[in-house]
Formats: structure tokens, C-alpha cells, sequence
């Protein structure tokens, strides 16, 4: 199961986010980066005031992802025995 943690490097924040590691959730935590990041989850770098930009970047690679040629898929039949 995925949970995000706003902060996530002091306070009560820190804490939810070692709790939720700790249980095998994947946690991810969005903040500045200003602090050090707990060991084990994932780093999301934002300002939760510019929330508008890191939702359009997001977008955007996702569209990029899209973009990708799809892996070609082969099917494999059993041989008869």
C-alpha cells in the first residue's frame, strides 16, 4: 500500500512516516528537502505552495511516458508433447 506523507522530517510527520515504513507501507514524502529524510521511503522534492508546477511537471511525464513505444509482446504456444 502507498502513503504520502506532507513533511515527513520532523514533528509528528516524521514519526507517521517511520510508523508506515516500519509496516512495509511504500511511503513517499513531499517537502522541501530542507531537512534530512528519514531512511527507506521515497523523496518527493515541492514546495506545498507551488503545488500548481509539481502537478503540471507530473502531467507532463506522464504524457512523455505515453509517449514511449510499447514493448512489442510475444506470445509463445506450448509445444505438443
Amino acid at each position: 500500500m502507498n502513503i504520502l506523507v506532507s513533511g515527513g522530517t520532523i514533528f509528528v510527520s516524521k514519526y507517521i512516516s517511520e510508523y508506515f515504513r516500519d509496516l512495509n507501507y511504500n511511503v513517499y514524502i513531499f517537502n522541501r528537502g530542507n531537512n534530512l529524510q528519514p531512511e527507506g521511503v521515497k523523496f518527493i522534492k515541492a514546495d506545498r505552495n507551488n503545488l500548481g508546477d509539481v502537478l503540471k511537471k507530473s502531467k507532463q511525464n506522464q504524457k512523455n511516458r505515453n509517449e514511449l513505444p510499447k514493448k512489442t509482446e510475444m506470445n509463445y504456444q506450448k509445444k505438443p508433447k
